[in-house]
């Protein structure tokens, strides 16, 4: 077990990562922008590091940065929160080459959810009920040809990356070309991949998320059916923690972990379950 931890990230989420933290007697190494040098986060963690720079994409997206500031912290590892660098599988294998746990999925499972596209491929190929969307968009025409099939409004979305970033509403289909490439733009500015792909949203204020459990077969597994049981679409603003930060019990569909079962994670303990997932879907192995 190590005794301090880097949060590669900010607001709200570092804090309460802080908090847990400190409840588990380790130690906190927050790290901020110039923007954010006065912010909450900053300021009640055991350590602060600055970040030059006052964009996400020069401070928090900084891969290099970030691992810089662990090791000059001491930090044994880093723990990324959700959304920036959370489902960047190049960012989990540099922490590893640098001698740092991620705390977090394994670079493996990362490439193969990391990207939002790839990941509904797999659930929609195991017969996981999903909202209505496309596969990679190539041009915004095409985005219109498939929207108007299934209709309005969309939100269309970075495959890469996370926390927002790269996600726009299309309520009609004229404004589905500046949209497509706002999007394709923050998402090479920001995660270096330019896929974007649209999903079908509510007429509301708010939007639909997927989020599923799959419990793979264990002879040891008090559920052990091999079934997939899923959450289906819920409304991101009505949740009060994201998929990553609550784990996926919430829903009446998912029933939680026994007492006495905890997840395997890749810090090296093991217990009775190992969870990998992204911001669409989350998957229990054993």
């Amino acid at each position: 077990m190590f005794d301090k931890v880097l949060i590669a990230n900010r607001g709200a989420i570092s804090c309460r990562i802080q908090r847990t933290l400190r409840k588990l007697g380790v130690s906190s190494v927050a790290i901020h922008s110039e923007a954010d040098r006065e912010s909450l986060h900053a300021l009640e963690a055991d350590i602060a590091i600055p970040l030059a720079g006052s964009l996400a994409a020069d401070t928090y997206l900084d891969a290099g940065k970030i691992i810089e500031a662990a090791l000059s912290s001491g930090a044994g590892a880093v723990h990324p929160g959700y959304g920036f660098l959370s489902e960047n599988a190049d960012f989990a294998r540099a922490c590893e080459a640098a001698g740092l746990v991620f705390i977090g999925p394994t670079p493996e499972q990362l490439t193969t959810c990391g990207l939002k596209h790839v990941c509904r491929d797999i659930a929609r190929r195991q017969g996981v009920p999903l909202l209505e969307g496309s596969g990679l968009l190539g041009s915004a025409e095409e985005a219109v040809t498939l929207a108007n099939q299934v209709g309005y409004p969309v939100i269309l979305k970075s495959s890469a990356g996370g926390g927002g970033i790269g996600m726009q509403i299309a309520r009609h289909e004229s404004e589905v070309p500046a949209l497509f490439e706002q999007v394709r733009r923050l998402s090479t500015a920001n995660f270096g991949d330019a896929s974007v792909f649209w999903k079908h949203t509510s007429n509301g204020p708010v939007t639909s998320r997927f989020r599923s459990s799959a419990m793979a077969p264990v002879k040891s597994s008090p559920w052990g059916n091999g079934t997939v049981r899923c959450n289906g679409g819920t409304k991101k603003s009505l949740r009060k923690r994201p998929l990553r930060d609550s784990a996926d019990w919430t829903g009446t569909a998912s029933p939680r972990p026994p007492s006495g079962s905890p997840l395997r994670s890749n810090t090296g303990r093991r217990g009775r379950w190992s969870f990998f997932g992204t911001s669409s879907g989350g998957i229990l192995l054993p």
